[in-house]
C-alpha cells in the first residue's frame, strides 16, 4: 500500500488487519501483565510444552496431527532470551482485549490495490475468522480467495502440498 510500484503480485495468507476480530485467547494475552506472566512461565520446560500446545491447538484444524517437528520447534522457541517479549510485546501492539487495533486494519485501502492479488485461508481459522478473507476479495480490484477445507491458520504448514501448488500456479 505504500510503495505499490514496488509489488507485481501480492499473496496474503490468513492475514492480519483486514477486520477487527480476533481470537479471545490471542486478547486475553494483551491484558496488563498476563503476558508478561506468560513470557516468564513459558520460559520454563513445562512452560514452553504449554505454550507448544497451546499454539497448536490454536494454529491447527486437527492439532494431533501437527508436524511434530514443528511443535518441537515451538517449545525450543519459548525458551529463546528474548522470543516471548518480542511475541507478546508485537501482539500487544497489533491487538488489545477488544481486538486488532483499528490503526492496523487496511480493508478499506485494498482498493487502491491493482495488482493480482491471491488471499489464501484456512476454513477453520481459530485465529483470524475466514470471512475476512471474504471481505479482502470482495474489496480488491484483481484479487481472488482460495480456501483450504479441514485447515487452521497456517494453511503453508497444515495443507502444504495443495497451498504450494496454489501459489506457484499463482506466481507463475
Amino acid at each position: 500500500l505504500q510503495t505499490p510500484e514496488r509489488v507485481k503480485a501480492l499473496a496474503l495468507v490468513s492475514s492480519a488487519g483486514l477486520g477487527k476480530e480476533v481470537s479471545r485467547a490471542l486478547r486475553l494475552l494483551t491484558l496488563p501483565g498476563l503476558g508478561k506472566m506468560a513470557a516468564v512461565w513459558n520460559k520454563t520446560a513445562a512452560g514452553a510444552y504449554q505454550w507448544s500446545l497451546f499454539n497448536t491447538m490454536l494454529l491447527f484444524y486437527r492439532p494431533t496431527e501437527a508436524p511434530r517437528a514443528w511443535f518441537a520447534s515451538m517449545k525450543q522457541m519459548a525458551r529463546m532470551p528474548g522470543y516471548l517479549e518480542a511475541t507478546m510485546t508485537a501482539l500487544g501492539n497489533i491487538c488489545s482485549p477488544a481486538g486488532q487495533r483499528d490503526r492496523y486494519i487496511v480493508l478499506d485501502k485494498l482498493e487502491s490495490l491493482e495488482v493480482p492479488a491471491l488471499v489464501l485461508w484456512g476454513e477453520q481459522d481459530r485465529v483470524i475468522p475466514c470471512h475476512h478473507g471474504h471481505a479482502a476479495e470482495a474489496r480488491l480490484a484483481r484479487g481472488r480467495l482460495i480456501k483450504f477445507g479441514q485447515c487452521g491458520h497456517l494453511p503453508h504448514v497444515e495443507a502444504a502440498s495443495g497451498f504450494a501448488e496454489v501459489i506457484n500456479g499463482f506466481l507463475d
